[in-house]
């Protein structure tokens, strides 16, 4: 699915998205084996910020499409943070935890 928000990575560019997008989703019939609903937010994403809005955004959707989708049962979230080359403060796993 493509979510149709902008995170702070290297690759954000619309022709990079893939997949069905929000609107499509939800005009799509009922499928009675619909089990997973999987985005991916983008690669070498540098913020905390972009990987929560991103959960936060998908949480919905999915919560709205299970309505639809009774067996819909996994989120699968895809996307991950870039990796510090620099020898600076990047995301703490820790804390990020704890937003998640």
């Amino acid at each position: 699915m493509d979510l149709n928000i902008k995170a702070d990575t290297h690759w954000d560019k619309k022709f990079d998205r893939f997949g069905l997008s929000e609107k499509d989703i939800f005009e799509l019939s009922k499928m009675k084996n619909l089990k997973i609903m999987h985005y991916h937010l983008g690669s070498q994403i540098k913020t905390q910020k972009s990987i929560l809005d991103g959960v936060k955004h998908a949480f919905n959707i999915y919560v709205e499409l299970q309505k639809i989708h009774p067996n819909l049962d996994t989120l699968d979230i895809g996307g991950g943070f870039g990796v510090p080359y620099e020898k600076k403060k990047f995301i703490q796993r820790n804390q990020f935890q704890v937003k998640l």
